[in-house]
């Protein structure tokens, strides 16, 4: 559905070389010109051609969800049509792939219309899949055009996507230069790299291993390769004792740099795991940091540092003149700075920061020490920002992943994890769900916004092999057409594909991974999920709830109900688990011709995938993943880790935990005997000018939590403190905007770490809107006022929106975002069954009056259709500055779209009665709504 919605956004790549059917022999000259005179000039643009000359900028356009992209077309004359114009982008200086389009024109769409009859192709995207929301770069785009005789024509042209950063480019007469950088986790952000100042003491992870990078200027950063050299200046000969480098991306990777925040120099994409051990802590120690992009720029930078070792079962905050690793170091704070030293909390806090009632416990309360977390992040592998991973499917120490925009592939290690193929360019074919044909090496891909296939040749995981195969044009009939394919699981030479309405669908797999036959087996009424031991199948059903199945025959075993909305299945031995919702998790044991409930666990968030390994379950959520040991009378929390996006699979393998996360990849080393030492908390609140911050947490364990806390904002100003939480309990930390540093109606922003134990555990990012940002044009913050929309169009919808006198929950909705799908089902559950409140009003972005995708078709497909839902194009134009804007996705891009950390989507407003806006949700949390 993506590839339909995109396709929308821009008119259709179209050339023409005399507006009628090109006749076999019936001219020599098309497109102007001669045969013998083919050219192609690279241009930008969609209704008009903008000639694309060395040294120009690309305007960059970040699509609705978090894809980038650039219009291209090109001016072709001398070829006869039709013709193919494909166009790739390579980074200028590292000659790493950016991303890539391609598109065949049609033999009479429009006429010749460029100067003496030239044929203009406009309005292609160029899908930068490297890139993301405010990064830029200096890139190679070359544009090819070859028509049906073979002739072919290639341009290539230099130009800056976004924005133009002399800094990062070496002949712009700026001198090379060098500012070393650490990071505090993998997941951290380049842009909010740290600078690392003489005598800092860079922290370890419980890995051992302390993150460093460059910021340069003057050089070409995307070609920066670093080394990192750890000496001993005590020794008589300045002994060595550690040596690492890492090379400049190559090949299809991300390597555009990104501007440092608040700071003039480019960030390197290139980050060293620098490998430190107990015997380099505590003492002075020599690094040196080196950076050369090839070209005949290098700059040497050293710093005498103190590296503080970190060990799995560390349980004590670090003292006061060791910060957590997000801490700033001193050459982030502004300088005039003022002092907020408070001795009450052994830490840099503002003197009003402190705790809510709800966090007031003894000081003394404490993580159990000697108890390690149960999760252990060992690594995040990350996708970029085209990414939209959903399901995981694991073979030994390969992981494919059901992607709409390619197949990332990941190879597992100890302790590690590798990209084997990353995103490539948007697929033709979606992909939501999978499962291996181990035969054949095929991975069976399903849609759950489609009837087709895609029966990826795998035997090469790192040139995968797309074959498309529509089900509907092989279906032998009896029920309505295939619209979607929710869950898929292979099973020898069967693919079992549960299709809701549609029910069980068998296909039978060649040697090759092609089917060879297809059959409706009958059972299910709204089938969601289908899991297997080989001898039994698991289902699901929105109607039935879940059975058992005998295979081959599919003769009924057992069947139980169920209470939530049917999200995911798994199978251990005698054991199945279920994914609710907000409703948790249910594990079912099996004997005989009985499914016997065992026990349930309730994580306060929205599950939506659940994993078994013996006596271990873990829950997947869109706010994080819980890991409980069910070895007790009950089960026990041993572990939380919480989501940077939103998690919609995890899966146990012999390396670890793995739980896709969106646009990457987590790998969790898990001890049953663990327990949980991260809290939960936003991922981002937005705030109106001047408002102090109340940042929610809870506790997801019933272990008391022991936090350090540090906030940094964009002005340069730092503080800290540390708080307590009970056992499953909830607190607020109110932030003072006072202590911000910042000017009151000026916009700003502020990072809070929270760390236990020494480990940066959970962030929230702060926003506060600026006095010109107006809440009636969409930049709605909590405690704003949220605005009415108001029918343009004559519809028989609401003449207003949200209703007026009834407490909302306002959902923007995008179909092809796998990650609001189990909101939508969530929210359909709750109100059908415990009247959720507030009532949901839900949003659909639509491209034009006329959608050819039905929106109610959509939303039935997920339980939803007792949802309100309207059409975002019947209101945006009501929104200030939208009044004459055509394309809807681009009005809400510039009104209520969220420019914070979190998926692109959901962007949730809860509005009360009386319309005040209560929060800005990043993540939906069902009925677990963190305290504010």
């Amino acid at each position: 559905m993506r590839a339909r919605l995109l396709a929308l956004l821009a008119p259709v790549a179209a050339a023409s070389c005399d507006g009628a059917p090109l006749a076999t022999g019936d001219r020599s000259t098309v497109c102007g010109g001669f045969a013998g005179d083919a050219s192609v000039t690279p241009g930008l643009g969609g209704s008009d051609f903008i000639e694309l000359r060395d040294g120009a900028i690309a305007p960059q356009v970040n699509g609705s969800q978090g894809g980038s992209h650039v219009l291209v077309g090109a001016r072709l004359r001398g070829f006869r049509s039709p013709v193919t114009l494909s166009v790739e982008a390579r980074d200028a200086y590292s000659g790493a792939r950016l991303g890539a389009a391609h598109a065949a024109s049609a033999v009479a769409a429009v006429p010749a219309d460029g100067p003496g009859d030239a044929c203009d192709v406009r309005g292609m995207w160029l899908l930068l899949n490297a890139l993301f929301p405010g990064g830029a770069g200096l890139a190679d785009l070359t544009f090819t055009a070859r028509d049906a005789t073979g002739l072919t024509r290639t341009a290539t042209r230099r130009a800056w996507i976004g924005r133009p950063l002399p800094s990062c480019a070496p002949d712009e007469g700026v001198g090379a230069s060098l500012v070393p950088l650490t990071l505090a986790s993998t997941t951290q952000r380049r842009d909010e790299a740290l600078a690392i100042t003489p005598g800092a003491t860079l922290r370890a992870s419980v890995g051992g291993e302390v993150l460093v990078g460059a910021a340069v200027l003057g050089m070409a950063a995307s070609a920066v390769s670093l080394t990192a050299r750890v000496f001993d200046d005590a020794s008589p000969s300045r002994a060595l004792l550690r040596e690492v480098r890492a090379a400049a991306p190559a090949g299809d990777a991300t390597v555009v740099p990104t501007p440092r925040r608040a700071a003039p120099e480019c960030v390197a994409p290139v980050t060293l795991r620098l490998p430190v051990d107990p015997t380099m802590g505590g003492r002075p120690l020599r690094l040196s940091l080196t950076a050369d992009d090839g070209l005949g720029h290098a700059r040497t930078e050293e710093r005498e540092v103190r590296f503080a070792t970190v060990t799995a079962d560390a349980g004590t905050p670090p003292p006061p003149d060791a910060p957590p690793p997000d801490a700033p170091s001193p050459d982030a704070g502004a300088p005039d700075a003022p002092s907020l030293q408070d001795a009450s909390l052994g830490a840099d806090a503002a003197p009003d920061a402190t705790p809510d009632a709800a966090t007031d416990a003894a000081p003394d309360v404490a993580t159990p020490t000697g108890l390690p977390s149960g999760l252990r992040l060992l690594s995040a592998q990350s996708f970029g920002f085209g990414a939209h991973a959903r399901e995981l499917a694991v073979d030994g120490d390969t992981v494919y992943l059901a992607d709409s925009n390619g197949l990332p592939v990941v190879g597992l290690a100890e302790g590690s994890t590798r990209l084997v193929h990353p995103i490539a360019a948007m697929r033709e074919q979606h992909c939501s769900t999978a499962s291996l044909h181990a035969r054949s090496r095929t991975l069976v891909c399903g849609a759950g916004d489609s009837g087709f296939l895609d029966l990826v040749d795998v035997s090469n995981p790192s040139r995968p092999r797309s074959r498309p195969w529509d089900i509907n044009a092989h279906d032998p009939g009896g029920g309505t057409p295939v619209y979607e394919v929710a869950d898929v699981e292979v099973v020898d030479d069967t693919a079992w594909m549960a299709a809701q309405s549609n029910g069980l669908l068998r296909l039978s797999l060649g040697g090759d991974g092609m089917p060879t036959a297809l059959a409706r087996t009958g059972v299910g009424a709204d089938l969601v999920g289908v899991v297997s031991d080989r001898s039994r199948l698991a289902l699901i059903d929105r109607v039935e709830g879940l059975t058992l199945r005998a295979l081959p025959g599919l003769g009924l075993i057992a069947a139980a109900p169920l209470d939530g909305p049917p999200l995911d299945v798994a199978m251990s031995g005698d054991r199945v688990a279920v994914a609710l919702g907000s409703n948790g998790a249910r594990v079912f044991r099996a004997a005989g011709s009985a499914l016997t409930p065992w026990v349930g666990v309730q994580p306060r968030c929205v599950a939506t995938a659940v994993a078994l390994s013996g006596d271990l379950l873990a829950v997947a959520c869109l706010t994080g993943v819980t890991l409980y040991d069910l070895r007790g009378a009950a089960p026990r929390v041993a572990g939380f880790y919480p989501a940077r996006y939103g998690m919609l699979d995890v899966a146990f393998t012999p390396r670890g935990l793995v739980a896709s996360d969106w646009y990457g990849l987590d790998l969790f080393a898990v001890d049953p005997a663990g327990v949980a030492r991260t809290p939960d908390v936003p991922l981002a609140l937005r705030l109106r000018p001047g408002a102090d911050a109340p940042v929610g947490l809870r506790n997801p364990g019933p272990d008391d939590l022991a936090l350090t806390w540090r906030a940094l904002t964009s002005t340069g100003v730092s503080f800290g403190g540390a708080l307590s939480i009970v056992g499953g309990g909830d607190a607020v930390l109110t932030l003072p905007f006072a202590a911000t540093g910042m000017a009151v109606g000026a916009a700003g922003s502020l990072d809070v770490t929270f760390s236990a134990g020494g480990e940066a555990a959970a962030r929230t990012h702060v926003a506060w809107r600026a006095a010109t940002d107006a809440p009636a044009a969409g930049v709605v913050a909590i405690g704003d006022r949220f605005p009415t929309l108001r029918r343009t169009v004559a519809t028989p919808f609401a003449a207003t929106l949200p209703p007026p006198g009834a407490a909302t929950l306002v959902m923007f909705l995008t179909v092809d975002c796998y990650l609001q799908w189990p909101q939508l089902e969530d929210m359909a559950w709750s109100r059908a069954h415990d009247r959720m409140q507030p009532e949901p009003t839900v949003l659909y972005l639509t491209t034009e009056d006329q959608d050819p995708f039905d929106p109610l078709m959509f939303m039935r497909a997920h339980a939803a259709a007792a949802l309100p839902t309207f059409e975002w194009a019947d209101y945006s134009r009501s929104v200030p500055g939208q009044e004459s804007e055509t394309n809807f996705v681009r009005a809400f891009e510039s009104t209520f779209m969220m420019r914070l950390p979190g998926s692109d989507f959901p962007h949730d407003y809860l509005v009360a009665a009386d319309g005040t806006t209560l929060d800005t949700l990043r993540s939906f949390r069902g009925r677990w709504a963190l305290p504010r």
